[in-house]
């Protein structure tokens, strides 16, 4: 796993980067983008680049850092570093490093020394996952690679794919539960679209829509391959 030495974030200025140019969508750098650019949620940037400051954290963009423990920004789409924790205080030091505790499912991750042994990580295709647990009340509530369920932010899936056999509970009916599959939900108007896709609780047996049918629901994009 490559680790990147540290950080707490902020973004300042623009937040795109040359938008008259559509950036081409990555699972896994290696895979999918140019040899001089790094794969920041699912989106080939050049090196150096970002879109938010978690881009400047993940390891495989390739930049100048400064050695020492800080935050980096990201200033007009270009990462940068500064050598103190953004609250002021001073890091903490660990008798491990955070990142041997972190994520297994991490493609890679970054130590956090600034309010505590914290790692941030990071899947092939740059997005953040395995982020402490957050409460929620909505899908608004959590981070653009999380959404709401059970009242908790949960990492959206990376592999999307959707069962079209897959059925959710619509409703009781007398003693037995109406189930329906994720197609018939494309069928029913935008509110009532909206109102099942925003449930977040199912049963033993079933999930709940967004879980079920998370195509439909657009908690995640499939590949354009598939």
């Amino acid at each position: 796993m490559l680790t990147r030495f540290f950080i707490p974030l902020i973004c300042i200025g623009t937040a795109s980067l040359l938008p008259s140019v559509a950036a081409r969508s990555c699972q896994n750098a290696k895979q999918d983008c140019d040899d001089d650019q790094y794969c920041a949620a699912n989106e080939c940037l050049d090196y150096e680049t970002c879109k938010t400051a978690i881009d400047c954290v993940n390891e495989s963009n390739k930049f100048i850092s400064i050695d020492c423990v800080g935050h980096f920004n990201c200033l007009d789409s270009q990462c940068s570093q500064t050598c103190n924790c953004r609250d002021g205080s001073s890091p903490v030091a660990c008798l491990i490093a955070p990142c041997q505790n972190g994520c297994d499912d991490a493609d890679s991750c970054a130590n956090d020394y600034c309010g505590g042994c914290n790692s941030i990580n990071f899947d092939a295709g740059g997005n953040q996952i395995c982020l402490p647990i957050k409460y929620c009340g909505g899908d608004e509530d959590c981070g653009g690679n999380q959404y709401c369920l059970e009242n908790e932010c949960r990492d959206k899936p990376t592999d999307c794919t959707e069962d079209p056999e897959a059925r959710f509970i619509v409703k009781r009916r007398g003693k037995k539960n109406l189930k329906r599959k994720c197609e018939w939900i494309t069928e029913q108007s935008a509110k009532r679209i909206r109102n099942y896709c925003r449930r977040m609780k199912g049963t033993k047996k079933r999930d709940p829509p967004k879980v079920a049918c998370p195509i439909t629901c657009g908690i995640c994009e499939p590949d354009e391959d598939e």
